[in-house]
Formats: structure tokens, C-alpha cells, sequence
């Protein structure tokens, strides 16, 4: 036999083939990671566009709702105003034409609906189970009921409501069970999970879901203390019409945002400045604006109508996309 010659022997693999096996395990895995990345950047792009289209449809709602409150017949005028960048629609009862007496969502310290608001909330209810149905399947929807106050002390509410935040909440909770119950009646879980109004809506929970919520005196209503409809009780005129013109501005797409809010700003602090101490930002200025301290200190005839603008329930819309 012959003996075995080590130096004869070919190797299996060589050098070059082993770096050339390995540069293509790199190059197809980087192949597949990319394809990985651009599939998951469709998705995403895919995902945005829908949440992009559930924020539009949002805004159509909105505005078919307000088109249907005009619409609908009743005893008394509404108008509703749609704040389309918050997805918030602003109910507000219009005052008699005659005597520009205002007619309120709900008395000072409490949460009973007035008969006029009553009325509204059946007629948001119409049009709500008109327009949410043509929803179904292909979003979710989430109606979230926003209450409010003016901005004095509750210490005069015989102890039913400890603060505004406990008061504005009472309010919107009362909404809920009157657009829930056609006939206002629901004052227990059960009761409203077996309410028959919105019966089609809620009987599945990913087709509606709807939640009342407080906001005490944080939130004012500049669309209805800004309306021209509105003039003839105010504290002090030419400051509301001074900055009603600075936020109508604002909202203009081109609008120098910051220049607007240093003028609103100091306006205010000129204004009422003096009662209030220094105002930290433009939304507390806002704020303190629309709840006059003037009006906080039991000037009652003058304030009303903007006291009872404070009183009121927002509904805020958003849509899912179904998965």
C-alpha cells in the first residue's frame, strides 16, 4: 500500500470560497432585511393613512351632525359650531330674538337639565343615530361628552358638589344618561346597558364607545362669547371685542401664532390684569378672560349671558380604524 502523502491532498474548501460563501449569506441577509423594512415601512405608511383618513371622517361627522341639528325642528334655535383641529363640536342655544334673554344648558350650581337643553340633547341624540350607523364596520367610534363651569367657588352648592371639576362631571354624566335613555330615565348601569336608544350602536362595544368627562372652568366657549349675536351684556365690550378679533385672526392658516398670543396676552393683563395678578400664558389669559373676575365677584345682571355660556356639555368625536 501506498503511503499516505499529506502534501498530495486538495482541501475541500479554500480561502477564496469560504469569503465568497460568506459574502453571499451577507448580501442575502441584508436582501432580506430590506425587504423586511420596506414591507414594514408599507405598513406603517399604510396604518397612517388610515388613522389620517379616521381623523377626516371624524371631521365629516361633526359637520353632518351640526348640518342635521340645524335641520332638525324644534322650539328653539340652536347653533352648533364644529372645532374641526380638536374634533369638537360646541352646542349653543340661541337667546330669544326679542329680549336677548339667554337660555341656559343648566342652572348656576346645578346639573339638571333645562327643558331647552333637554330638547337639544334628544335632537343631538336624532341625529347621532342617523349619521354613526354609516360608521359601522369600518371604524370604531369614541364620543366623549366634555362638561364645564364658570369659574366661582361651588362653596354655595350645599355641599353637592365639592369642587367645579365634581360639578362640570355631574353635567356631562347627565348628558350621557339623556342620550343613552329617550326618555332621560337611566340612573343605573344596568338601566343604560339596557337602554333602548343607540340600541344598533352599542351593541357592540368596538362600534361606540361614549364617556363623560369634567372640565371644570378650564375650557371657555370664545365661539359663543365671540359671536356678534351674543353683544349687548357684556362686562367690559371693547376688551371681548378686541380679542375676538386677535383669535379670529389666529385662526387664519398664515397667522403669526406667537405675535397673536403676546398681544391676547397682554390685552388681558391690561384689562383685568389688576384683579387677577400676573397671567403665566395665553390659555390662563384666555381662561381668566372668558371667566371675568368681575363676574366671579357677584356682578349676577351684567355677566349672566357669559356666565351661562360657561354652562354647557362639548362633544368630542374620534374614530378608530377597525382591525
Amino acid at each position: 500500500m501506498a503511503a499516505w502523502d499529506q502534501r498530495d491532498e486538495t482541501p475541500w474548501l479554500s480561502f477564496s470560497d469560504v469569503v465568497t460563501a460568506l459574502l453571499f449569506v451577507f448580501i442575502a441577509t441584508t436582501f432580506w432585511f430590506m425587504l423586511r423594512l420596506e414591507e414594514a415601512r408599507r405598513r406603517a405608511d399604510q396604518e397612517f393613512e388610515q388613522w389620517r383618513g379616521a381623523d377626516r371622517q371624524a371631521g365629516i361627522l361633526l359637520a353632518e351632525v351640526a348640518t342635521c341639528l340645524e335641520q332638525e325642528q324644534g322650539s328653539i334655535h340652536v347653533r352648533p359650531v364644529v372645532d374641526a383641529r380638536s374634533r369638537t363640536l360646541s352646542v349653543y342655544i340661541e337667546p330669544v330674538a326679542i329680549n336677548r334673554t339667554i337660555v341656559e344648558w343648566f342652572p348656576g350650581c346645578s346639573a339638571a337639565l333645562t327643558p331647552a337643553t333637554d330638547e337639544v340633547v334628544s335632537r343631538v341624540r336624532s341625529c347621532l343615530s342617523t349619521e354613526i350607523p354609516t360608521l359601522k364596520g369600518q371604524y370604531s367610534v369614541q364620543l366623549t361628552l366634555e362638561g364645564h363651569t364658570d369659574a366661582r367657588d361651588t362653596g354655595g352648592c350645599a355641599g353637592l358638589f365639592p369642587s367645579n371639576w365634581e360639578l362640570s362631571g355631574s353635567r356631562a354624566g347627565a348628558v350621557l344618561r339623556r342620550l343613552l335613555c329617550e326618555d332621560g330615565s337611566c340612573t343605573g348601569e344596568e338601566a343604560i346597558r339596557q337602554a333602548d336608544a343607540l340600541k344598533t350602536l352599542t351593541s357592540d362595544q368596538r362600534d361606540l364607545q361614549i364617556i363623560a368627562a369634567g372640565r371644570a372652568a378650564s375650557k371657555p366657549a370664545l365661539h359663543a362669547l365671540c359671536a356678534e349675536q351674543w353683544r349687548g351684556a357684556e362686562v367690559d365690550a371693547a376688551l371681548d371685542r378686541e380679542i375676538c378679533a386677535l383669535i379670529q385672526e389666529r385662526a387664519q392658516p398664515e397667522a403669526d401664532t406667537a405675535a397673536l398670543n403676546t398681544k391676547i396676552l397682554k390685552a388681558v393683563q391690561t384689562g383685568i390684569g389688576g384683579l387677577m395678578g400676573p397671567i403665566p400664558s395665553v390659555d390662563a389669559a384666555l381662561v381668566a378672560w372668558a371667566n371675568d373676575p368681575r363676574c366671579m365677584g357677584g356682578a349676577e345682571e351684567a355677566c349672566k349671558d357669559r356666565l351661562g355660556r360657561m354652562r354647557r356639555v362639548d362633544m368630542r368625536v374620534d374614530l378608530r380604524p377597525r382591525r
